[in-house]
């Protein structure tokens, strides 16, 4: 398709994992092959994949060519007296750098007559007649309906405005310390003075992996700090000093962790789709498979001739559930570890998953409920009475629901 076709169907706004991830499901749908897409992907786009990577557990394959640099089907925990090796056994646990991403993304793109990969900067939109204008480094296009991508939520109303923030080196040592068939998901054996705090380790040879430091607090550390964190841990749990391994790689990151419900508009014709949505799940920043789902249903709206208004992107009781622990990682900190320590030590790892994935049923929710300590729970249910009894909504962000 020729740039001269200055209208679209839709156009979408960021070649990140959203954009992308978007565009693959409306340009790859039975019920959308008579739609045009325009993606617009910004200079830094593809720099920003290159520092990024996801993980994800799955039973089933995701419909998109989504390029696994390396699979585990065994998880480590350590959390407290628990140290627990578990074996996955209907799931993989799953890695994607965001640099692969990026190029599989946007050559599988690039096949079909119907995109068009648009590369500039948008300078702003607004709606019209026939649906949104977009200048893009000075060049007009329109499309009926525009998906965005960039900004950041909205928080100015949650009462819970932690952040995530974490920072990851990638390592190649002189000697094999790692075990390629296991990823260490969470290892709370650090220091939690700063906030809830853990590594996790992602493996994948005996001599190369991703440390990573993650944090939940109301404001990002130095960077020095990382560093020193990140130094330490390999030195303890791996006995090397950090003048024998070479570091391939650094990533760095920061998530809103809030009890909002966010807006997924801005108009009529624009949606917001990813982060810029409040995507990531509120109480752990998850959001690869969310992403994805969001992706799904917003093409199945737009085959159905509906206006893609966004499901919830969790249901109430999960919102419940994201809320509380919110509370007691603002509140009530000296209970991370052990509430984390119970999850793993009284459940199988499957069922944990399931459960952070929201993929569990009601019993199993309540048993997941029934093994960890309940007073921190029950505290955070009776400062929050007012959102528990709205279904985990801040009563203060309803205003905000697109």
């Amino acid at each position: 398709m020729s740039f001269s076709q200055r209208h679209y169907d839709y156009i979408i706004g960021g070649a990140g994992l959203s954009g992308l991830s978007l565009c693959w499901h409306i340009a790859t749908h039975p019920g959308l092959q008579d739609k045009t897409i325009a993606l617009i992907e910004s200079p830094d786009d593809e720099q920003n994949a290159q520092s990024k990577t996801w993980c994800f557990w799955s039973k089933d394959g995701l419909p998109e060519p989504v390029p696994i640099r390396h699979s585990w089907h065994k998880l480590e925990i350590f959390a407290g007296h628990t140290a627990l090796t578990a074996p996955l056994e209907k799931m993989g646990y799953y890695c994607v750098q965001g640099g692969d991403y990026f190029a599989r993304m946007s050559k599988k793109l690039s096949e079909f007559e119907a995109v068009d990969v648009i590369r500039g900067s948008i300078k702003g939109y607004g709606e019209t007649a026939r649906g949104v204008k977009i200048d893009v480094g000075g060049k007009s296009f329109s499309a009926s309906c525009f998906f965005k991508s960039f900004g950041k939520p909205d928080l100015s109303r949650a009462r819970f405005k932690l952040l995530q923030h974490f920072k990851g080196i990638e390592i190649e040592t002189k000697k094999a310390v790692f075990d390629p068939l296991t990823a260490r998901m969470m290892d709370f054996r650090v220091p939690q003075q700063d906030g809830a705090t853990f590594v996790y380790v992602l493996p994948f040879s005996e001599n190369k992996a991703l440390i990573e430091y993650t944090l939940f607090s109301p404001s990002v550390l130095a960077e020095a700090a990382y560093d020193t964190a990140i130094a330490d841990y390999i030195t303890r749990y791996f006995g090397i000093e950090p003048g024998s391994y070479h570091i391939t790689r650094s990533e760095t990151g920061v998530i809103p962790m809030a009890d909002s419900i966010h807006q997924a508009t801005q108009g009529a014709r624009v949606q917001l789709i990813g982060t810029a949505s409040g995507i990531p799940k509120a109480s752990t920043g998850y959001a690869f498979s969310r992403i994805h789902r969001q992706a799904r249903q917003i093409a199945d709206a737009l085959s159905a001739a509906e206006v893609p208004r966004r499901k919830a992107d969790s249901s109430a009781r999960f919102r419940i559930y994201d809320l509380m622990l919110l509370d007691i990682l603002s509140r009530d900190l000296g209970q991370i570890v052990p509430v984390f320590e119970a999850l793993f030590a009284n459940n199988p790892i499957e069922r944990v998953l399931r459960f952070i994935d929201e993929q569990t049923t009601f019993t199993e929710d309540l048993q997941v409920m029934a093994s960890v300590p309940w007073y921190p729970f029950l505290r955070a249910g009776f400062r929050n009475a007012d959102m528990l009894l709205k279904g985990g909504v801040n009563p203060r962000t309803i205003s905000s629901r697109g």
